[in-house]
């Protein structure tokens, strides 16, 4: 069984910070450890030496170490004003390497985030092996770069492999001058962000806005050592005319005019119905309506036919067969207009037998509880003499039956995805759908957990006594979104507000027992209750980071944005923290974030 998150990345009640920087005890590099142990009455002396080395990203950035980024790959958008960024998810990596020489505990960070047009980088792409950027021995001190170099050369660790392909990125001198943030601002544009007391993730955000109606490409560059103590780059000593810079990671959206931010994205997103689009379906069209597909079904004969399903985020109103039952064919329902068979409550019911029977630690315990139940109730029934030693028929299983159950069937943690939506066409792309769950399908579900030994009639009523011993299976709510907002923003908030209440209560909240993303950009949450409207937004500390703009002005604090280069859009970092009193990365990045949107979708 899969697990069940209940709740997203960030809650309401988060507390989250951003914090200037969060340096390693060590940083990357090779180490040598020596213990000496000096005697000195008996003139003895012993040492022993080890070496080692901390070894962390140097040359890629690989996927696990990204949580996210922002605008999202491939996103197409309105985003003009903001500065792209990416969140790594160890909050040590842009100090586990410094941008200077040297062994200075206040040492700057090595990562940067440079945009650039596509345009930008044609013919300047290059993938070389890794032996091209360091020295040819281990340990070597690296030269000093000679005139007309492109790239100063790295020390070679003893743990550093020399084929190992890298992509690179040229530029000119002076658009690298231009676009390269100073180590000022590279201490600005780095930091992390804590939620609560859980580890922190790293933040490095862009100093360039994205060039409008184009492609652009966003890189995570390394700076590790490109920068002499003076707090130069090394490109203005040896009068370069390129720099070559080492590319960890990229991705590509398009900015134009089309709005393209979450508030739009969300706003078009469209209110599905949980039904196919069947036209002609006759007598059977409010079997459609209320979310049932047809599949095929195999009769015991081997016989093919066509049959009803629908998953338990369809409720049906129909008459429903007493539970519990012997066999899942006793759930087997005819459809008396169209004459076919409607196989959902006996899916569900197989489908919580093998649930169980897949988990043996609760399959076992699940069983020794209904056996020790009916030996309670044969000695209730026959007054033994010692019913104190008896165990209580009343009792309910202990873990991990209950934990078992609270997942399985209150979250509906076991149930494929291909039974909460049969049919792809209930959940097209950039959709979001409203559902109550039938208790009918969940009911089921249990009972054929609950069969386990289940082979007689007498096994059958004491499993019917059973079901007054178990909690209610109350009706939930919920919504199922489909869209590039789910994929694009990780910390995507769904809050829940309950139906039904008096006046003056409409925004009393529902509590959430499941959040979580059944693939890329699907997302399903379930509510404790039935729903009146859902309200999706971020949270407030994890969104993006820009400026407002009015009439071909930028502007951030009501202070005018300065650009270092107007026609390439890369801000003066260190000009725009002056201004707006923001002498750290902390401050500078609280007063960077943009306010967040907030869209209600009502039932």
């Amino acid at each position: 069984m899969s697990d069940t998150s209940t709740g997203p990345l960030l809650k309401p009640d988060d507390r989250v910070r951003f914090v200037d920087s969060h340096r390693p005890p060590l940083p990357d590099g090779d180490y040598t450890i020596t213990l000496t142990h000096n005697i000195g009455e008996q003139k003895i002396s012993a040492s022993q030496s080890l070496d080692f080395a901390l070894k962390g990203p140097r040359f890629a950035v690989e996927n696990p170490h990204i949580a996210s980024r922002f605008p999202p790959q491939d996103a197409d958008g309105d985003f003009g004003t903001v500065l792209p960024h990416i969140i790594l998810e160890r909050s040590t990596l842009p100090w586990e390497r410094s941008a200077v020489v040297g062994t200075d505990p206040d040492s700057p960070p090595w990562l940067a985030l440079l945009v650039l047009a596509e345009d930008e980088l044609v013919g300047r792409t290059k993938i070389v092996k890794s032996s091209a950027l360091m020295t040819d021995a281990v340990d070597a001190e690296p030269p000093d770069p000679a005139f007309g170099d492109s790239f100063v050369l790295l020390s070679r660790g003893a743990t550093d492999a020399v084929d190992t392909p890298v992509l690179t990125i040229e530029l000119d001198a002076t658009d690298a001058k231009i676009l390269l943030p100073t180590l000022h601002e590279l201490r600005l544009l780095s930091l992390v962000r804590q939620v609560n007391d859980q580890p922190g993730k790293a933040i490095v955000i862009a100093n360039r806005l994205p060039k409008p109606d184009a492609r652009n490409q966003v890189h995570l560059v390394s700076l590790e050592h490109q920068f002499n103590q003076d707090g130069n780059h090394w490109s203005e000593t040896a009068q370069s005319s390129r720099v070559r810079l080492v590319s960890l990671t990229h991705w590509t959206f398009h900015c134009d005019t089309s709005p393209g931010d979450l508030a739009t994205v969300l706003n078009d997103l469209g209110i599905g119905t949980y039904a196919l689009n069947m036209e002609n379906a006759g007598s059977s069209a409010w079997r459609v309506a209320q979310g049932n597909v047809p599949v095929e079904h195999v009769l015991e004969d081997g016989r093919r036919t066509a049959a009803w399903f629908h998953g338990p985020l369809a409720p049906v109103e129909r008459a429903f067969p007493e539970l519990p039952v012997r066999r899942p064919e006793d759930l087997l329902l005819v459809d008396p207009g169209s004459g076919m068979v409607d196989v959902s409550y006996a899916t569900a019911w197989k489908q919580g037998q093998l649930q169980t029977l897949s988990n043996p630690r609760v399959s076992q315990a699940l069983h020794n509880w209904k056996r020790a139940v009916a030996h309670a109730k044969r000695m209730e029934d026959q007054e033994s003499e010692f019913p104190e030693h008896a165990p209580d028929p009343r009792s309910r299983p202990d873990f991990p039956v209950a934990e078992w159950y609270d997942s399985a069937f209150t979250r509906m943690g076991g149930v494929p995805y291909t039974h909460l939506v049969p049919d792809p066409a209930l959940l097209p792309p950039e959709t979001l759908v409203f559902f109550e769950t039938d208790v009918d399908w969940i009911a089921a579900l249990f009972d054929g957990a609950l069969s386990l030994g289940r082979t007689s009639v007498r096994e059958l009523e004491h499993d019917r006594a059973l079901w007054h011993e178990l909690p209610e299976i109350n009706p939930t709510s919920g919504v199922l979104i489909r869209s590039r907002a789910v994929a694009g923003w990780p910390d995507l908030l769904v809050d829940g507000y309950l139906a039904g209440l008096p006046a003056g209560n409409g925004s009393v909240r529902a509590e959430t027992l499941r959040f979580e993303r059944l693939g890329d950009d699907v997302l399903l949450v379930l509510f404790d209750g039935l729903i009146a409207r859902v309200e999706v937004h971020l949270h407030p500390q994890a969104i993006h980071f820009g400026f407002d703009w009015d009439q071909e002005v930028f502007f951030k604090n009501c202070r005018v944005l300065l650009f270092r280069d107007n026609s390439k859009r890369v801000v003066n970092v260190s000009d725009l923290a002056s201004r707006i009193s923001a002498d750290s990365a902390h401050r500078f990045s609280f007063a960077m974030v943009e306010a967040a949107p907030r869209v209600v979708f009502e039932v």
